[in-house]
């Protein structure tokens, strides 16, 4: 069967740069040579396929197989009318709960076998630190990811780029966060830890080598954990679901924590330079997602009211309502006008007996 475009784009939306984890494929971070390898042989078949390729199967022994381009067909000299451009289709935001993952970082910290995974899951929380970021600091504090300026209270942090972890980004370093550092290292000096590397997993190997690990011990062993605890003390808000324990990673848990919890209340522009993200495309994924979280707050600030405060006995101008809410059907947020409207329909129910009342006080004065 042979490949067309229209394919290898729904393959590269469903399986490319994701990961198979607990029978179903999430996006993998960072890009794997696996994963590399797996898009080079589909990108050449399609190619193959469409003509722009042509594979030779040499039948000499110990000689390579070749992969030719077509004279016919070199995509080199195609016109800018025939080049095709799509638009890059980002996945969902898909993050846990801030508020569940705070409580879960707050238990590991607690806990003294995961006192190491709390504090790497703080800086990601607090500092919108990528998980390569934090494995790759130095027990120093001066780099080569991580370096801190204790007198100017002053935070730098080397990301991703171009040949590397060269991308530089600076923010204010918060009095509880120093705190934290100033206790993990003293944590490391009553354990007699001397590695150079900050974090070292308990048989000393630095965590720079396995991201898989710290996933892995996080969803295998955590996660159950704390959902027993929080049970024992009556918090079943706080219970990560199953379908939560497989989708976990450190992205999820820790720095796109960060990003949600600061989108609503940051410009985009100072977010972009806090969390060194160059693409608006990819910070308003964040955007979108606090705005997301905020028709939710409305609809559980609004439920909570009904269900504390008795009902409203008084009396308000016949037709105020509704003008009210046909204004804000106006305002409906890009994106998200079904979630808006059906907020406003959750409103226009608080008001159940409006056009009763004004029936009623028409009778009254015709009689």
């Amino acid at each position: 069967m042979r490949s067309t475009l229209e394919e290898y784009l729904q393959w590269m939306s469903k399986f490319g740069n994701k990961r198979k984890v607990g029978g179903e494929r999430l996006p993998a971070e960072p890009l794997s040579p696996r994963t590399s390898l797996r898009h080079l042989k589909k990108t050449r078949t399609v190619l193959r396929d469409l003509g722009y390729l042509i594979y030779i199967k040499n039948p000499i022994p110990r000689r390579p197989n070749q992969w030719l381009v077509n004279p016919d067909k070199d995509v080199r000299f195609l016109s800018v009318e025939e080049l095709l451009l799509f638009d890059v289709a980002y996945p969902e935001l898909e993050i846990v709960e801030p508020a569940k993952a705070h409580a879960f970082q707050r238990w590991l910290e607690a806990q003294p076998g995961y006192y190491v995974h709390g504090t790497m899951l703080y800086l990601m929380q607090w500092l919108g630190m990528r998980y390569l970021e934090v494995v790759s600091a130095k027990a120093s504090l001066d780099g080569p990811t991580l370096k801190i300026d204790w007198a100017k209270s002053w935070v730098t942090i080397w990301g991703k780029g171009k040949g590397g972890l060269s991308k530089q980004r600076s923010l204010p370093l918060r009095v509880e966060t120093a705190q934290r550092l100033r206790d993990y290292l003293q944590w490391r000096q009553d354990h007699g830890i001397v590695s150079e590397d900050l974090f070292v997993t308990t048989w000393g190997r630095p965590w720079s080598e396995s991201s898989w690990g710290f996933n892995k011990t996080v969803r295998t062993l955590c996660l159950p954990r704390f959902s027993e605890w929080a049970l024992s003390q009556s918090r079943p808000d706080m219970i990560f679901s199953r379908e939560e324990v497989l989708k976990m990673t450190t992205h999820k848990m820790g720095r796109h924590v960060f990003g949600t919890a600061y989108a609503p209340q940051l410009p985009a522009k100072t977010l972009m330079e806090y969390m060194g993200i160059t693409k608006f495309s990819v910070v308003q994924r964040y955007i979108n997602f606090s705005k997301v979280e905020k028709v939710d707050q409305f609809e559980k600030a609004t439920k909570k009211i009904l269900g504390v405060h008795p009902p409203y006995r008084g009396t308000s101008p016949a037709g105020l309502p509704e003008a009210l809410l046909d204004q804000l059907r106006s305002m409906a947020p890009v994106g998200r006008e079904q979630a808006w409207i059906a907020f406003l329909d959750g409103l226009k129910a608080m008001f159940p007996g409006e056009e009763k009342q004004s029936d009623s006080g028409v009778e009254a004065t015709e009689s």
